[in-house]
């Protein structure tokens, strides 16, 4: 199987908004036609990944990130398109020692699996919902979180000399 694809990247930063946006270009290059596929069509995959972080204050962040794919075509598979959005709020309390993420992966529940694959005298389809949808918080307790300059005064020198 041959692949051409392609990435573009930017991360630029606008006071309080740091989004990071990501552009992708994939296209298959075979000859499908002496495995036995009629398909014919060729239709590059093109997918649009935004990240989108809002620093609301030192100890608080929100994100906001949204991906969509088109639909394309192989020689041997037909895929639809989706769009999906996740939310995250991140805060801190006591200098980060104590971090709170309040999650929701797919939002809007529109990231589905819809395509159908051509072979010899069978077609496989899958039109579903993968139960990607979740709501979820994360604590975690971050022990010396201030990371304390305490280096010791030296007092095993010497025996580390002696041996």
């Amino acid at each position: 199987m041959q692949t051409l694809s392609a990435s573009v990247s930017a991360s630029p930063k606008f006071g309080f908004y740091r989004p990071n946006l990501l552009v992708n270009f994939s296209k298959l290059f075979y000859d499908s036609a002496q495995y036995g596929s009629g398909m014919k069509e060729h239709k590059p995959a093109w997918t649009f990944v935004a990240k989108n972080t809002f620093m609301l204050s030192k100890t608080c962040s929100a994100n906001a990130n949204l991906r969509y794919r088109t639909d394309y075509y192989s020689e041997f598979q037909k895929a639809k398109g989706y769009f999906q959005m996740d939310l995250r709020l991140n805060q801190s309390f006591f200098n980060k020692t104590l971090l709170v993420n309040l999650y929701v992966t797919d939002l809007f529940r529109t990231s589905q699996e819809r395509w159908t694959s051509y072979g010899i005298g069978a077609n496989l389809n899958k039109d579903c919902y993968n139960y990607d949808q979740t709501f979820g918080v994360i604590v975690t307790y971050n022990f010396n979180a201030t990371r304390s300059k305490y280096r010791g005064t030296g007092a095993g020198n010497a025996e580390k000399s002696r041996l």
